[in-house]
């Protein structure tokens, strides 16, 4: 194929990823602090990023945050110069910095990111780059609220801001981390029932039919129970191989 041996074998290394060297990376999320406040419907956090730049050309750093909204323009500290913008695909915000090598940048980013109730349990969630340390401060409205946390995460005891306020320390985000309370000792049996549903349908058509398969994980937020109703798309009806008693 009009080919040299080396070309073929060069390509075929670059293709595996063999006889590469071990290369530092070309940046380093040193600590990412965030700290801020929650109210009914979002929470308003200040988050800032300490980052070790290793190279001299501008440095492309992903800071994801994708369900966050961005209020006002980054603030920035350094030796250099940045520009903060947001990329689709599931991307979020990426940071381009452009410094001296070995050198430290400062990013600061307010953001205000929605919250999802479900029952009495309040979540919050981001979607976070990895950083060598990394902790959250969140105050929320609620006193003598009980938190907790995504695995890999560490929630440390909480704090009273004053009588109607509870204070998260969270140290040790993941990428995909959550943080999630509700009031203390709640009465489950004087809590009315909540579920949650959350499912896979997996759907094959063919030229007479259309079948569909579904995984439901229903969950109660309060009292117990033991059933739940599950409607039909329009037209559709239960196959029979489904076990007796539904």
């Amino acid at each position: 194929l009009d080919f040299k041996y080396q070309d073929f074998v060069e390509l075929y290394k670059l293709k595996n990823q063999l006889g590469r060297r071990d290369e530092p990376p070309r940046y380093s999320v040193q600590r990412m602090t965030a700290t801020g406040s929650a109210g009914e419907e979002y929470a308003e956090l200040s988050i800032q990023f300490q980052i070790l730049v290793r190279d001299d050309d501008w440095v492309r750093v992903p800071l994801r945050l994708n369900q966050g909204l961005l209020r006002g323009a980054a603030k920035y500290k350094g030796p250099g110069e940045q520009f903060v913008h947001y990329e689709g695909d599931n991307e979020g915000y990426v940071c381009w910095v452009h410094g001296k090598a070995d050198s430290q940048h400062e990013i600061t980013l307010t953001m205000l990111v929605p919250l999802v109730t479900v029952g009495d349990e309040t979540r919050l969630k981001l979607f976070t780059p990895r950083a060598t340390a990394s902790e959250l401060k969140l105050t929320t409205p609620m006193a003598g609220a009980v938190g907790k946390v995504s695995e890999g995460a560490t929630l440390l005891p909480s704090a009273a801001v004053n009588s109607g306020a509870t204070e998260f320390s969270v140290g040790g985000l993941g990428s995909d981390f959550q943080l999630a309370w509700s009031k203390s000792n709640p009465r489950i049996v004087l809590t009315p029932l909540v579920l949650e549903a959350a499912g896979t349908v997996l759907t094959r058509l063919d030229s007479r039919s259309i079948s569909a398969e579904a995984v439901l994980l229903v969950r109660s937020h309060g009292a117990a129970f033991d059933r739940f109703t599950v409607r039909l798309p329009p037209g559709a009806e239960l196959s029979a191989g489904n076990p007796n008693g539904y």
